[in-house]
C-alpha cells in the first residue's frame, strides 16, 4: 500500500508541475509523515548523507569546466578543427555540428552546456546557410547526446555514485561507444543529405590542405589537450575521477585567462556563480533522491519491480532488453537527470541479481536517457535547442525521427555487443 502511495504522489506532483527536487522532498515528507515507525528526525540525516560522496565533489567542478570553456572563446576554436575536418563533406555543416560536439564532450560532460554554448553559434550558422530552423536544432539537439558517452561525463558520475561502480571503469567504457555514436549520427545525416531530406551545403567545395588542417589543431592545441590529460590521469593512475574534475578546471583557467588570454577575473566569477545555479538544481535531486531510494527500500518498490521484470523467467540480457524499453518510455516523460538519481537505487539490485556487468548496464542506462534528453515532450536538450531556432515542439518532433531512430538501433547493438563497452575497462582494469 504504501508503495501505491509514493507513485500516486510523485504522478501527482509532477502533473501539477512541480520541479522534481521540490517533487521528491514533498513525497517523501508526506510519507514520513503518516508513517508512525519513522521518524521525521531522521530526514535531515539522510539528506545529508545522500551528499556525503568524495566522488560527487566532481559534478560542480566538471560543470565548472563547461561553464569556462563555453564562456573563454574554446567552442570557437574547435569549431575551426570540426569545419577543417568535415567541412567539405555533403551536409558539412550538419557534420561539422555532431563533430565540434564529439570534441567538445571530452572537456564537459553535460548536454545542456553543449546544446547552450556550441547551439547558439551551430545554429544561426546552419540555419543562415540554408538548413531548416528544425533541422538545426536537431542535428544541435542530438549532438549533444555524445557528450555524456564520452568522458569525462556527470550522468557517469551520478550513476557511479549511487551504485558504487567505478566510475574509471565507467569513463572507459564510454569511450568506443561514444565515438561509434558520433560516426553513426553522421552516417545518418550523409543519408539525409544524400536523399535530399535535408540541405546538402557544405563549408567549402573542396577537401582542405593538410596545412590548414595543422594550423587548425594548432590554434586549439591546448583545448583538445583536455581529454588526454584527464583521461590518460586515470588510466594511469596519477588522480582520481575527482582529483582529475579538480586538475581540468585548473587547467581549463589555465589556458583561457593565460595562454588564449579570453577570460578576466571578473568574468571567472560570473562564471562560479553560473556553475553553482546549475549545480544547486543536480545535488538538491541528488540529497532528496537518497531519502526517496531509502523510502522506497523500506516499501519494497525495488522488490516489486524486480519480481516484475525477471517474472519471465529469461536470461540477463533479456531482463535488461525489458529494462531498457521501460526505460525509453519513462524518459519521454521525466528528465533524464532525475531518472538517472531515482532509478539507480532501484535497478542496481536487479543488476546484481541477473549477473549484468554494471559497467555495461551503466553505458547502456546513460545511452538510454541521452535519447531521454531529446524525446518530446519533457526533453530539455530539445526544449533549449528548438528555442534557439525558434521552432516549435511539433515541427522538432517530425524532424527528430529518423535520428532518434538510428540512436534507438545503435543502443540496442550496444546492448547486445557488450564487448564494445567492456573492452577498454578490461584492458585497463583487468
Amino acid at each position: 500500500m504504501e508503495a501505491i502511495l509514493i507513485i500516486a504522489a510523485a504522478v501527482f506532483t509532477l502533473a501539477i508541475g512541480l520541479p522534481i527536487g521540490f517533487m521528491i522532498l514533498l513525497v517523501c515528507v508526506i510519507l514520513i509523515a503518516n508513517d508512525p515507525f519513522v521518524n521525521m528526525g531522521a530526514m535531515p540525516a539522510i539528506f545529508v548523507q545522500g551528499l556525503d560522496s568524495f566522488i560527487l565533489i566532481s559534478i560542480p567542478l566538471f560543470v565548472l569546466v563547461g561553464v569556462i570553456m563555453n564562456s573563454g572563446g574554446i567552442t570557437h576554436r574547435l569549431m575551426e578543427v570540426a569545419v577543417v575536418l568535415v567541412g567539405h563533406l555533403r551536409g558539412g555543416i550538419a557534420q561539422v555540428n555532431i563533430v565540434a560536439s564529439m570534441i567538445f564532450s571530452g572537456m564537459s560532460g553535460s548536454t545542456t552546456s553543449d546544446v547552450a554554448g556550441l547551439g547558439r553559434m551551430e545554429i544561426p550558422m546552419m540555419v543562415k546557410s540554408g538548413y531548416r530552423p528544425e533541422t538545426a536544432a536537431v542535428v544541435t539537439a542530438v549532438s549533444a547526446t555524445i557528450g555524456p558517452i564520452i568522458p569525462p561525463s556527470v550522468p557517469f558520475i551520478l550513476y557511479g555514485a549511487l551504485t558504487s561502480t567505478s566510475v574509471g571503469k565507467l569513463f572507459l567504457g564510454g569511450v568506443i561507444p561514444g565515438l561509434l555514436l558520433g560516426i553513426c549520427l553522421m552516417v545518418v545525416v550523409a543519408i539525409l543529405a544524400r536523399s535530399g531530406r535535408i540541405a546538402t551545403t557544405g563549408m567549402s567545395d573542396r577537401r582542405p590542405p593538410i596545412r590548414q588542417i595543422l594550423r587548425a589543431v594548432r590554434d586549439s592545441f591546448w583545448a583538445l589537450l583536455t581529454p588526454f590529460i584527464l583521461v590518460g590521469g586515470i588510466v594511469t593512475g596519477y588522480f582520481t575521477p575527482t582529483e582529475a574534475a579538480g586538475v581540468a578546471v585548473v587547467y581549463a583557467i589555465f589556458v583561457t585567462g593565460f595562454i588564449y588570454r579570453s577570460i578576466n577575473l571578473r568574468q571567472l566569477f560570473a562564471m562560479f556563480c553560473e556553475s553553482a545555479e546549475i549545480v544547486g538544481v543536480i545535488m538538491l535531486m541528488v540529497a532528496a533522491a537518497n531519502i526517496f531510494g531509502w523510502l522506497i527500500t523500506q516499501a519494497g518498490l525495488s522488490d516489486m519491480i524486480m519480481d516484475f521484470v525477471t517474472a519471465t523467467g529469461q536470461g540477463p540480457m533479456v531482463t535488461l532488453l525489458l529494462v531498457t524499453l521501460l526505460l525509453l518510455v519513462l524518459g519521454m516523460f521525466i528528465e533524464a537527470t532525475s531518472m538517472i538519481i531515482l532509478l539507480s537505487p532501484i535497478l542496481w539490485p536487479l543488476v546484481q541479481q541477473t549477473g549484468v556487468d554494471p559497467v555495461h548496464f551503466g553505458v547502456v542506462f546513460t545511452l538510454n536517457m541521452m535519447i531521454a534528453v531529446i524525446t518530446p515532450p519533457i526533453g530539455i536538450c530539445g526544449l533549449i535547442a528548438s528555442d534557439i531556432a525558434g521552432v516549435s515542439m511539433r515541427r522538432y518532433a517530425v524532424e527528430l525521427l529518423p535520428y532518434v531512430g538510428a540512436m534507438i538501433a545503435f543502443m540496442l547493438f550496444i546492448l547486445f555487443v557488450p564487448e564494445i563497452v567492456t573492452f577498454l575497462p578490461n584492458v585497463f582494469f583487468p
